[in-house]
Parts: structure tokens; sequence; C-alpha cells
């Protein structure tokens, strides 16, 4: 779960980190849908087959 800012910036780094143009996606348990960071989007686990 994205509890706190700290949790969101080591989930969302990694990501950020990788320079290319694929798609890139953080799967959560949270109820809310993180909005759009950097390009990269946010999913709600049971979510999951909306994209898959």
């Amino acid at each position: 779960m994205l509890t706190d800012e700290a949790t969101v910036e080591r989930e969302y780094s990694a990501l950020k980190a990788i320079d290319d143009n694929f798609e890139k996606v953080v799967i959560s348990l949270d109820e809310i849908t993180m909005p759009l960071n950097e390009g990269i989007r946010h999913i709600k686990a049971w979510e999951l087959d909306k994209i898959l």
C-alpha cells in the first residue's frame, strides 16, 4: 500500500530511473487511484485484469 510519501517515492523512483518508452505501472492494494506521476500509472491490484 502507498501509505506515506516515502513509500510512494520508493515505488515510483525505481520506475522513473528506467530510460525507455515502455509503459510503467505501480500496482497496489490502495482503495484510491493515484494520479499519473511522470507518465507512471497506478492500478489497483483487483483491476489488473483491465490492462492485461
